[in-house]
């Protein structure tokens, strides 16, 4: 199954395509981020950490993600940029759109709400420029679980002091799962997302 997935993600992806999303409510562009992408990715996850910072949340994402990490997203193909539609070149968020199994999502205190083939939200990002951007993210990973599994279901984590992320969460109808554990050992809540099968 898990090979399946990933094939269909490989032959579903063209590096570096713009893909416009005009039916997501900031009419912004979506594509698969590059390796020459990385430094504006840096600055991009630098602003999201200052944000935390600001916001009573300065210990989640400290050295984190790193430049490996995110060449590695890039070199799977799962790092999504974010662009305003009035200029390609202003990045205006990012994120990890994960098919297959998450490791850390193996043990929950708690129960995540249904056992089907997922995808995983990690990394989310914004600059800030367009508030309320995730509900953007959220419409365009359902739209490419729609085209990899045969309903789209994502889960996704957070930092207990993220209140902006869970207030985002539950806006877009992610129920509450438990918590998990991630490599360091530390909890993070996690949520879950079941769209209706396309007919």
């Amino acid at each position: 199954m898990a090979e399946k997935l990933l094939r269909k993600l490989v032959q579903g992806t063209t590096k570096g395509k713009i893909i416009n999303m005009k039916q997501n409510c900031h009419n912004l562009e979506f594509r698969p981020a590059q390796n020459n992408d990385s430094a504006q990715i840096s600055q991009l996850y630098e602003q999201a950490r200052i944000f935390m910072r600001q916001h009573n949340n300065p210990t989640q994402w400290q050295g984190y993600p790193s430049e490996e990490i995110i060449l590695q997203d890039i070199a799977h193909r799962q790092l999504y940029l974010i662009f305003s539609p009035l200029n390609r070149s202003v990045l205006v968020g990012a994120f990890v759109l994960q098919f297959g199994e998450e490791v850390n999502y193996r043990e929950i205190n708690g129960k995540w709400h249904y056992s089907l083939p997922y995808a995983t939200l990690h990394r989310v990002a914004s600059g800030g420029i367009f508030p309320g951007i995730f509900k953007d993210i959220v419409d365009f990973s359902r739209k490419r679980c729609n085209e990899i599994m045969e309903q789209a279901y994502l889960r996704i984590d957070t930092h207990k002091d993220n209140l902006p992320m869970q207030a985002a969460l539950s806006r877009s109808n992610f129920q509450y799962c438990g918590i998990i554990k991630v490599a360091d050992g530390s909890e993070r809540l996690a949520y879950d997302l079941l769209f209706p099968p396309v007919s």
